[in-house]
């Protein structure tokens, strides 16, 4: 099973309140949550789950956030500067972004770990999404569907794919 795509949320800066909730600055185009249930801290190259138990959006853009365990202002502010990730089919993204964005320049490499090329550019081809790669001197669209993406590696600033059969012979 192909490992579900995670993206930056954004940035925990202050606890509010008494019972452990925190302020958090999302990432831009970030407009809200869908169904979220479990927030990520990227430790090293593995993502440690806090999970959600409430949130609500701020006029300002910013949004508030309960997880678990933490459960006072003291607890709170021992996260606050840390960034938190979450799967992307739980975000709403706002009119002005995709968030897909944040790929450019990823690696781009193929199930066996072959490096294919570097993500310039993502295109929305009639809502399916498409890495533009340059793969032995000419340019190549990679779809980046749910069930075709295998990994990402932040760290490594790379992207695992299932690459269609004969699209690099095209």
């Amino acid at each position: 099973m192909a490992e579900l795509l995670k993206i930056k949320l954004g940035v925990l800066i202050k606890p509010v309140g008494l019972e452990g909730d925190v302020r958090l600055a999302p990432e831009e185009g970030i407009a809200g949550l869908v169904n979220p249930d479990v927030l990520f801290e990227l430790r090293g190259d593995r993502y440690f789950p806090w999970f959600l138990q409430s949130w609500r959006a701020l006029e300002d853009g910013h949004l508030l956030v309960r997880l678990e365990e933490l459960d006072s202002p003291e607890k709170a502010k021992s996260l606050c500067g840390k960034t938190l990730w979450i799967r992307e089919d739980q975000v709403e993204w706002s009119e002005e972004a995709d968030g897909r964005d944040d790929l450019i320049g990823y690696e781009v490499r193929d199930a066996e770990g072959t490096k294919i090329g570097v993500c310039e550019d993502i295109v929305d081809n009639s809502g399916q999404w498409l890495a533009v790669v340059t793969f032995q001197n000419r340019e190549v669209f990679i779809p980046l569907a749910e069930e075709n993406i295998l990994a990402v590696h932040d760290q490594e600033r790379y992207l695992m794919v299932e690459i269609p059969d004969g699209l690099l012979d095209l």
